[in-house]
């Protein structure tokens, strides 16, 4: 891929959104990890996938596209673990529903530009590079649902084309949608 190309490709995430109590509820704990271990604070999600593309806009058309035919997904929280990772210091790791794969295929099939190989839905409170002794302290953190409800996506982009995703500050929404109500 010639240089010209890859500058003009622009990074893009998919989000699954928490309805507006979790999600608060959830920004509340984010808030305060953020500032107990001096690391950014940023909303609540489940990134369904990532990626590289050109076109932004054909990306926002289909997380448009798909936000009309799926609905609400519930999903069980399993447990939460602390890994060296910086997005997934301390996470919320979530149960694999069967309709979170559908959604996933579907965008992984329609999204060529992605570089989500697996499913593996989580929650993250904290964005950090934890060393074990932090770690050690978080380990025993409990759960603090027990399932967590999405209703929208959002596609998000980083502005910072150096940093890119780890300049959470940069993070920039490119279009939400509301996904259906259960019929």
């Amino acid at each position: 891929m010639s240089n010209a190309l890859e500058n003009r490709r622009q990074a893009f995430a998919v989000w699954l959104i928490p309805e507006k109590k979790q999600a608060t509820y959830l920004s509340g704990i984010i808030t305060y990890f953020a500032q107990e271990y001096e690391s950014p604070v940023f909303k609540p999600h489940c990134t369904l996938i990532s990626g590289k593309t050109a076109d932004i806009n054909a990306v926002k058309a289909i997380v448009a596209e798909v936000s009309r035919s799926v609905s609400k997904i519930t999903m069980i929280t399993a447990d939460i673990t602390c890994t060296d990772f910086f997005f997934r210091a301390l996470a919320i790791n979530l149960s694999v529903t069967s309709r979170l794969e559908q959604v996933f295929t579907g965008f992984r099939t329609a999204i060529p530009d992605n570089h989500s190989e697996s499913l593996t839905p989580h929650i993250s409170l904290l964005y950090k590079n934890l060393d074990e002794s932090e770690r050690a302290m978080l380990a025993d953190t409990e759960v603090p649902l027990d399932r967590i409800t999405f209703d929208a996506l959002k596609l998000v982009r980083p502005t910072d084309r150096e940093r890119e995703w780890y300049a959470v500050e940069s993070w920039q929404t490119v279009s939400e949608h509301r996904l259906r109500n259960e019929l």
